[in-house]
């Protein structure tokens, strides 16, 4: 992955990005008729967005969902891991905020200012307008209740045992065992809304200056 702040993104250039406007959510890729496929990423309850893969992933997710006008805000233990992503993504710190003793019941998120909170275990905000990101790098047995209470699962390349669980967890049928075991790099699955894409990302050359090419890690 390229270096954070390698290649930045100003407010003219995230103005620039042609993402949906919040109340028709967030494009996570083109399905096979290469049409835009958009995920309801916020809402006037609390959401769980689960990530099955590693940080580049997280971070794509993470950037399409600040160009929303999303806040970032950060658990204080994953501070070091998104060190540097503001500044890249935004130009600065003004939208990034890392979690005090207050919790998240101190941030108010908005229709048009929602909260994107980038969490650990099963945490889920208090309040309307505000979504936890759960990043899980590998999962396992322990892990599962962050894909069953999740909102949205989206999944890149899974391992066998990976796989198993998510298929089980989701109550999918068998053949997507198998198939969440193939996805290339440039794609991944999206589970949620009683409905299951495998998609194209569409990484856009400023999302790749950004982040570099799509990894697992």
């Amino acid at each position: 992955m390229s270096t954070p702040g390698a290649y930045r993104a100003g407010a003219e250039a995230l103005a620039g990005i042609t993402l949906p406007p919040l109340d028709a959510g967030l494009m996570l890729g083109r399905d096979r008729g290469a049409q835009p496929y958009v995920v309801r990423a916020f809402g006037p309850r609390p959401m769980l967005v689960s990530v099955l893969s590693g940080f580049w992933l997280a971070r794509l997710v993470t950037f399409r969902a600040m160009a929303l006008g999303a806040r970032l805000v950060i658990h204080p233990a994953l501070q070091p891991t998104w060190t540097g992503f503001a500044e890249a993504a935004t130009g600065g710190r003004d939208r990034t905020v890392v979690l005090d003793s207050a919790g998240l019941a101190g941030l108010a998120g908005t229709p048009t200012h929602p909260i994107w909170y980038v969490g650990v275990g099963e945490e889920r905000p208090p309040g309307p307008w505000q979504t936890t990101l759960s990043v899980i790098p590998q999962l396992s047995v322990g892990q599962v209740r962050l894909v069953l209470d999740a909102d949205l699962v989206v999944a890149s390349t899974l391992t066998p045992l990976e796989a198993g669980l998510a298929a089980t967890a989701l109550r999918l049928h068998p053949d997507h065992t198998g198939h969440l075991q193939s996805i290339s790099g440039e794609m991944v699955a999206a589970f949620g809304g009683r409905s299951d894409h495998y998609l194209l990302l569409s990484v856009t050359s400023m999302e790749k200056g950004l982040f570099g090419p799509p990894t697992r890690d």
